[in-house]
Formats: structure tokens, C-alpha cells, sequence
């Protein structure tokens, strides 16, 4: 089976009184900068973040995922963030849902000193999150996503493909009610165009001062969600329909500086 391998991405939130308004437009676009878009097909996920009692993974900086997209499962094991300028890097590893890729994973967190508490099994027949749940696991984060993609390239439209430029609708499940979060990603095709990376950023932000560079993975963003609304008092400006307004993004980051190493 293929190693894993390294992703390299940056995120900006949408700060706006209408952010799905905003996330439209960018969806809208054709060219930027010197840049070229066109459009691949748009995905919808369920993602189920996983982690063992105490959080044990996330304390070394390791996250666990189970992805639904369509009719398939995905199993993907993310390594500690290492940070890149405003990029951020890690290990990746994504699967098909398999036998072989159950191995690989046990594998991986060994080598990384993580064991689980029970020997991993993998049972063809069963729901995928019923498996895990034997190795001990608990799911820590539920959410939805709609992601329009766009590739990002020079020249023509189907040309070489820098990087994909996704326009994100995020769903978080928290207390009974769907809380929405937008961001912009973009995930370089090559590693080391880090230039490249910074580029296309500079380029949205002048375009919409409404983004920001947001550090933040979308796991961290809902656990910090899901904190703030916990409080007696959350006092966070959230629409009726459930859209986070620009001073959410200021507490979560306030929530989130606050928290120990």
C-alpha cells in the first residue's frame, strides 16, 4: 500500500453579515489575479471525528476521521501540524475503507507511539463506525459539508492544476441545532509551490476583505463551537438559520488562545 503523504493548505473564514452571499461570489469566479478557475464536480460529506477516552489522540496531535461521501467510506489518519508561513502541513493518510487499510493505520500510530487499547479487527460486514468502535474509539465531532471545488491553474481552463480552491459550507451538529461555518481552502497539487500558495491567497483577500486567514483546522473550529455554546451565557451572534456573524470569529480565537499547550 502507498505511504502517506503530505498535504499543504490554507484556510480563510468568511467574516460577513452574509457569508453565504460572499461564498457565491467567489463560487462565481472564472479568473483570478493571474490565475485561471474552472469548476470540478461539487462533493457532499458526513465526517465523524474519532478519538480514544481522554482524547488521547488529539493530545499528541493526531486526528482520526471517518468520512461518508456518497455510498463510500473513508477512513483518514492525519499526523501533528507543522506550520508553513500561513500554510499548514501534515501527514495524511486516506483510504478506502478496507482490511488492508485497518492494518495501516494500526501500523501508522504505532510507529507514531500510539497503541489502542484493543487489537484492531475488520469485519466486511459491519458499519465502519462499529468497527472502530471496537478499538476503543468514541466519536468526539459530527459534522456535514458542501464543498464547490475549483481547480487553480495558468493559462487555459483543463490546463496544469496548481492547486483546488474549495468554497466550504460547514454543518456543525451542536445541542440539537445545525451552527454554519463558511471558509475558503485552497490545497496545493505540489508541495513545494508554497509561493504559488501565498499568491492565490493575496489575491482573495484583496478581492474580499471579508476573509481572513484562519489557522485553524475545521475540527478545531467546532470543538471551540461547540465549548462557547456550551456556556451558560454563550452571548454569540449566530442567524436564525444558524450562519456565524464576524464577532463569533474573535471569541472562538479568544476561546482558542486561552486553552493550555
Amino acid at each position: 500500500m502507498a505511504e502517506p503523504q503530505y498535504e499543504v493548505e490554507a484556510k480563510l473564514a468568511i467574516r460577513s453579515h452574509t457569508p453565504q452571499v460572499v461564498a457565491d461570489e467567489i463560487a462565481q469566479l472564472k479568473l483570478l489575479g493571474g490565475w485561471t478557475l474552472w469548476e470540478r464536480d461539487p462533493v457532499s460529506v458526513q465526517d465523524i471525528y474519532l478519538d480514544l477516552p481522554g482524547l488521547q489522540l488529539e493530545d499528541r496531535g493526531v486526528a482520526l476521521r471517518l468520512r461518508r461521501a456518497a455510498d463510500r467510506y473513508l477512513i483518514t489518519l492525519k499526523g501533528p501540524e507543522a506550520r508553513v508561513g500561513d500554510a499548514l502541513q501534515r501527514e495524511e493518510l486516506e483510504r478506502e475503507w478496507s482490511r488492508e487499510t485497518v492494518d495501516q493505520i494500526a501500523r501508522t500510530l504505532r510507529d507514531w507511539g500510539i497503541r489502542l487499547p484493543r487489537p484492531p479487527s475488520f469485519s466486511g460486514e459491519s458499519h465502519p463506525s462499529a468497527a472502530l468502535a471496537r478499538w476503543g474509539l468514541i466519536a468526539v465531532q459530527n459534522r456535514e459539508t458542501a464543498r464547490r471545488r475549483r481547480a487553480v491553474g495558468r493559462g487555459l481552463p483543463g490546463g496544469t492544476v496548481t492547486a483546488e480552491l474549495a468554497i466550504d459550507q460547514v454543518v456543525y451538529q451542536i445541542g440539537g441545532r445545525g451552527v454554519r461555518h463558511y471558509e475558503v481552502e485552497v490545497e496545493l497539487c505540489e508541495s513545494d509551490r508554497v509561493a504559488a500558495l501565498a499568491d492565490i491567497l493575496a489575491a482573495l483577500s484583496r478581492k474580499w476583505p471579508a476573509l481572513m486567514i484562519w489557522p485553524y483546522s475545521k475540527y478545531t473550529t467546532g470543538k471551540a463551537l461547540h465549548a462557547l455554546l456550551a456556556e451558560p451565557q454563550p452571548g454569540l451572534e449566530i442567524t436564525s438559520s444558524g450562519d456565524l456573524l464576524p464577532s463569533v470569529y474573535a471569541r472562538v480565537e479568544k476561546w482558542l488562545a486561552e486553552q493550555p499547550d
